[in-house]
């Protein structure tokens, strides 16, 4: 993910896709949009690489995700839409998880943070690589233009964090949580961690018991006398 993600490219590809899953006719309708905006075709083909990656060419394991928030669209606002896309975009690069996790980490202690603090925390997982500066870069530029993330006026490399997107949709909330648990190493969490998620900080979102042991995609048991786990089935 080294390319700035549009969210309307996103929205494109997604609604394209509801309608016709023919790969080739995406790219080319996609290509045929961009090409007004991002000059050159090599720059072009990364930029498409990017965004049909998220919605279109995903591994086999995920296409059941990516199929079911296909079910969404019709029904949902464009903040709720930024959940589909901030779900698939954990599923198809662990930078963007690992960036998401230490902006959320970092906003729990600071209301701001700085571009400097992300890429450091960030080096510490990954590496002292040459691309990952622009890589952490587009992807705070990227956040910023989704309205999860705002810049200060004269405060160049510094975000504060956007009013929190309220999600109500309980099957949404569901679907989101199972992204996250998806692409986590941990076989099992606990309940109230997953109301804290620090991955998604741009959503307000409360997870009800009910709905989790309800649901035919998540576990849940108690461990000690009042600790819920919940992991995937």
């Amino acid at each position: 993910m080294d390319k700035k993600v549009e969210i309307e490219w996103l929205d494109f590809l997604a609604f394209r896709l509801k309608e016709n899953k023919n790969y080739n006719e995406l790219r080319k309708e996609l290509d045929n949009r961009l090409q007004d905006v991002i000059n050159g075709s090599e720059s072009r083909r990364k930029y498409l690489d990017v965004h049909m990656r998220i919605w279109v060419t995903v591994p086999s394991e995920h296409e059941q995700l990516r199929d079911k928030a296909l079910t969404f669209l019709s029904s949902t606002t464009s903040q709720e839409r930024l959940a589909l896309h901030w779900g698939l975009c954990l599923l198809a690069f662990e930078l963007f998880k690992d960036v998401s996790n230490v902006i959320g980490k970092l906003f729990n202690l600071d209301d701001k943070i700085t571009l400097a603090q992300v890429h450091n925390r960030i080096i510490e997982t990954w590496g002292d690589r040459t691309t990952l500066i622009y890589a952490v870069q587009r992807m705070l530029r990227s956040m910023a233009k989704w309205g999860v993330l705002n810049e200060p006026q004269k405060k160049k490399g510094f975000y504060v964090p956007a009013e929190k997107i309220q999600l109500f949709d309980k099957e949404l909330k569901l679907w989101l949580l199972e992204c996250y648990l998806t692409c986590l190493d941990k076989k099992s969490v606990s309940l109230q961690s997953l109301n804290e998620v620090p991955v998604l900080f741009p959503f307000d979102m409360v997870v009800k018991l009910g709905d989790l042991v309800a649901s035919d995609r998540f576990e849940v048991n108690r461990q000690g006398l009042d600790v819920d786990m919940v992991e995937l089935r």
